[in-house]
């Protein structure tokens, strides 16, 4: 990513790991933007491992939430026969767990 800014305009980490703070800061300093995407893996509202650190340095910074992405994932066509059971396996774990976690905050009632 900081070798090759003199390529590009813009830099697009996906991921919300701290340890790419470094290096968006490095590109910033040559005059880039940084977009940061994250999808996110846990329950909302709570997702605890997107790091408030590198969110803070990027330019811009676009969450996806894993379970509607699993559907619209579902709905393209050309997705593998044998990974639909895997994505399938996600979804209904995701929808399990948010249920739980809104029964937990009292949001079901």
């Amino acid at each position: 990513m900081v070798s090759l800014a003199s390529y590009y305009d813009v830099a697009v980490i996906v991921s919300g790991d701290a340890d790419f703070v470094p290096a968006v800061l490095e590109v910033k300093r040559k005059l880039k933007w940084v977009y940061q995407f994250s999808l996110a893996k846990g329950i909302p509202p709570r997702i605890y491992y997107l790091s408030t650190d590198l969110k803070t340095y990027v330019d811009r910074f676009i969450y996806f939430d894993e379970l509607e992405f699993l559907r619209d994932l579902l709905a393209y066509d050309r997705i593998p026969e044998g990974l639909k059971p895997s994505i399938e396996d996600r979804k209904r774990d995701l929808l399990e767990r948010t249920e739980t976690k809104q029964t937990e905050l009292g949001l079901n009632e």
